[in-house]
């Protein structure tokens, strides 16, 4: 498949700018230990349900359906971000994310419809099980990873905000030289149920 033919997306749930404002907030704290991590940029930070990787305009067709099947019945959600973590652990990390508590309970039926509505759309099954994390960071290398992990023990269980989720967004992810720029192709709200 050509660039011209397919493009790189995704289905997430857009995090709103006070939430993106804290997570940067804490992102320049945690720049101060000076660990060889690469920081997500806070407008590229979303709660991702499902990445779809390249995909061609026929698939791209097919997501409308798959989105409003998905979000059909599910009511709007209140998250909170908060806490962290690391993949695969601490350890060993590569990646250092923030937590939505309670967001399996909240929103995992949406993220597990709209797993089944792209498998019988022919888009396959995602590569791992869907854990709700917000990705601020990707580790490098071992450098300054102890006294990274100690600024994010002092961060506890801070709360960074609330968010809504209310809508699933199809985002388009162009890889640059600064970073991934993300288009919203698609957004589809969920509906209410009340």
């Amino acid at each position: 498949m050509t660039e011209e033919t397919s493009l790189r997306a995704f289905i997430a749930v857009d995090i709103g700018p006070e939430v993106r404002k804290s997570l940067g907030e804490l992102q320049e704290r945690l720049k101060r230990t000076r660990a060889d991590v690469r920081w997500v940029r806070p407008e590229g930070i979303h709660l991702t349900l499902r990445f779809l990787g390249n995909i061609s305009a026929a698939d791209l067709a097919k997501l409308e359906p798959v989105l409003a099947a998905a979000v059909a019945g599910h009511a709007p959600a209140e998250l909170s971000v908060a806490g962290w973590g690391t993949f695969p652990n601490p350890r060993r990390p590569r990646v250092i994310w923030v937590g939505l508590p309670g967001a399996e309970e909240k929103v995992g039926g949406v993220a597990e419809a709209l797993e089944k509505n792209l498998i019988a759309a022919g888009l396959g099954p995602a590569d791992k099980p869907w854990k709700p994390h917000l990705t601020v960071g990707r580790v490098q290398s071992a450098k300054g990873v102890d006294a990274l992990l100690k600024a994010l023990a002092e961060e506890g269980d801070q709360v960074y905000g609330r968010i809504r989720a209310d809508r699933l967004t199809l985002f388009q992810s162009r890889l640059q030289r600064g970073g991934a720029v993300y288009t919203v192709l698609k957004e589809v709200p969920f509906a209410s149920t009340g």
